[in-house]
């Protein structure tokens, strides 16, 4: 489904926190090159995008302006 929760209990592929941890520590890729892109189909955008960035990804991918809102990414209000 491909629906993210910040809940560290969930297994994966369905705890952002997890799935970050994942990458770094078990497939050993450095924090400075992960980013995140989530889309925003379950109103999660935010708080995943926030949730990854915690857990030691380096960007989020969002919008600008609305831009490509229709591909329901994370809204970048300025």
């Amino acid at each position: 489904m491909g629906y993210g929760v910040t809940y560290p209990g969930a297994a994966l592929p369905r705890s952002v926190d997890k799935l970050v941890h994942a990458f770094i520590n078990d497939a050993g890729v450095p924090g400075h090159l992960l980013e995140w892109h989530g889309h925003n189909d379950f109103h999660k955008a935010m708080i995943n995008a926030t949730t990854a960035w915690l857990c030691g990804c380096s960007a989020a991918n969002s919008t600008l302006l609305g831009w490509a809102k229709e591909q329901e990414i994370l809204l970048l209000k300025v």
